[in-house]
Order: C-alpha cells, then structure tokens, then sequence
C-alpha cells in the first residue's frame, strides 16, 4: 500500500502539459470601390493598443509565448485561398498557420499583424499625402515623426485564446489611398428669440 500511494504522489506532481490547438488564418479585402458601399463606419478611429503585441513572423518572441507557425504542408484552407486569389472581388492579404498553448486571454500572445502594400513612400502614418505635407510646410519638408515607419495596407492585432469557448479578438485597419470629399454648406435658420 505504501508503494501505492508514493507512486500516486509522483504521478499526480509530474507536471502537466497545457492544451495546444492549431490556428490558420485568411485575411482578405474586398474589391470595392468602398464609396460604392453602403457601410458606415466612425469618421474617427481609436489608435489599435500594440503594447503587448509582437511579429508571428518573430521565432523568439513565438516561441517565448508558447506558440510557433506550421510549415505549409499544414494548411487546410489552401482551396479556400487559391477560390479568394482567383475571385475578382477579393484579394488575400495574410495566409497563415501557427500552434498555440492555452494560456487564457492575459497570457495568450497578441500578433501584430501587416500585411499588403506600403504607402510609406506616398502617404504620411497619419494618413495625409507626403505631397500636401510639403506643400503646407514652411521649409518645404516632411517632419520625421510623420514620416516614421512603413504605412502598411493592413495593420493592427489578432489574438486567439480559450476562455470557456475559442475567442478571436481582431482590431485590424485597412488603408486604401484616395480622396473623400465632404461638401459643406452654410444654413441659416430662423429661431425665435424668447424676451422672458
């Protein structure tokens, strides 16, 4: 009996290893002229937190939040992507595989992904043209807070985590140069004045 229960204390102190679960990801815009679309979204934007957000493209930082990207040879979707590459209307920005732990939602990693096009060379991060920027400065030039970083067609976050159910927490933006022309017109209304 004595073995018995020494063998029970050694079994149940091993340690346990964390569920792991496979996550492949297609990330595409649509084709659209977005004026011809009748979305609305807010005219003002809050800034996407990257605090504690990394590349899934960084090995290190990957394998230091218990999660690593699968070759290839593992994706299921690949149908799915070549059926959006060949559609007209669509255009994949992102394909990819990765493994995770379950580490819950504070301790899940939180990818920081971008994607598509960089406008660096033609637009400012804060969205306005590097043309209007110059055209409006005194000395002619583009400050270097403005002109820091790639302007990425698709940036933000994504992050997978078990918490009863899978969730999938996204905060991404998308970028599409062009012009929005809002036409402001003065009004004039009559209101009563009240002498009480």
């Amino acid at each position: 009996m004595k073995k018995l229960i020494i063998f029970l204390l050694v079994f149940i102190s091993l340690p346990t290893f964390a569920r792991s679960f496979d996550i492949e990801v297609i990330i595409f815009k649509r084709n659209i002229e977005p004026s011809r679309v009748n979305e609305a979204w807010p005219s003002n934007l809050e800034p996407i937190n990257f605090e504690r957000s990394f590349s899934y493209r960084n090995k290190d930082m990957m394998s230091s939040n218990g999660a690593y990207l699968l070759p290839s040879g593992y994706y299921k979707l690949n149908k799915q992507y070549q059926a959006l590459n060949n559609h007209a209307g669509f255009k994949p920005l992102v394909h990819v595989a990765w493994r995770q732990t379950d580490r819950g939602q504070s301790r899940s990693p939180i990818f920081h992904i971008q994607a598509g096009q960089d406008f660096s060379s033609t637009f400012a991060n804060d969205g306005r043209s590097l043309a209007q920027i110059k055209d409006e400065s005194p000395d002619g030039t583009v400050p270097p807070a403005l002109a820091k970083g790639p302007v990425d067609e698709l940036d933000g976050t994504m992050q997978v985590y078990v918490q009863h159910y899978l969730y999938v927490q996204t905060n991404l933006n998308i970028k599409i140069p062009g012009q929005h022309e809002i036409i402001l017109q003065d009004a004039v209304t009559d209101t009563p004045l009240n002498d009480n």
